[in-house]
């Protein structure tokens, strides 16, 4: 029994981190999906609003030291349980736009 609700609260887990094309180009004003609407689509899910949510041992955000270029790194290739984002990313814009939403994430 309880195997069953492991497996149903991973599925809608997983379910929740992965987004269609479509949902992620809902943004009509730009060519792009913004930073900020990225991380609420798929970032949000693990770090939380304020970064700091830490579900399924992601890192708090409100403390990282990653200056940008790291960063790109990390959400290019992804590491340990975050996937990789490279390829999910409609432009260079969105990936600077999300560089500065994270980095105003820091207290």
């Amino acid at each position: 029994m309880v195997l069953k609700y492991v497996g149903l609260s991973l599925t809608l887990l997983l379910y929740s981190c992965s987004s269609s094309v479509e949902d992620l180009s809902t943004d009509h004003s730009r060519d792009y999906l913004s930073g900020k609407k990225f991380y609420e689509q798929r970032c949000e899910i693990c770090h939380g609003t304020d970064g700091k949510l830490g579900a399924s041992s992601a890192k708090d955000l409100s403390k990282s030291a990653l200056n940008s270029g790291e960063m790109e790194e990390l959400i290019k290739n992804g590491k340990g349980a975050m996937p990789a984002f490279e390829h999910s990313i409609e432009s260079d814009s969105t990936l600077y736009e999300l560089i500065e939403h994270l980095t105003s994430l820091r207290k």
